[in-house]
């Protein structure tokens, strides 16, 4: 039997989701979301029935992967200092002539890197 824990969850992702996609082009500006003490956050909230600081968090941690679909190359704004090059695997590989070496380049995104890095603790 499975049992409940925790406060029920009191977002209508759907309703918030449709909220900030309505405002997508007012809320990223340059591949960048605006800041959290925008005015257009107000206007979201009245829109979502939420807190603009709630919203701009729900954006900010990409709850329901949110910022894919505002912007397809985000940029944080709170920390530019890991920021990745934009250097294609093509642009960047060096041929040396020889078949038998080759450089390989994988990119990950910031997720994709937080979910490698994640640690698991397990009960033994």
């Amino acid at each position: 039997m499975k049992r409940n824990v925790g406060r029920p969850i009191t977002m209508d992702y759907n309703v918030i989701n449709s909220a900030i996609l309505k405002f997508k082009d007012s809320l990223v500006n340059n591949n960048r979301l605006v800041s959290k003490t925008d005015p257009i956050w107000k206007v979201v909230a009245e829109d979502a029935g939420k807190s603009p600081l709630s919203l701009y968090a729900y954006v900010h941690r990409n709850v329901c992967g949110i910022r894919e679909k505002l912007v397809s190359n985000y940029v944080d704004p709170e920390s530019s200092s890991n920021a990745m090059s934009d250097k294609s695997p093509e642009s960047s590989a060096q041929d040396n002539g020889d078949d038998n070496e080759r450089e390989i380049f994988l990119y990950f995104s910031q997720s994709e890197v937080q979910e490698i890095m994640e640690t698991k603790v397990y009960k033994r």
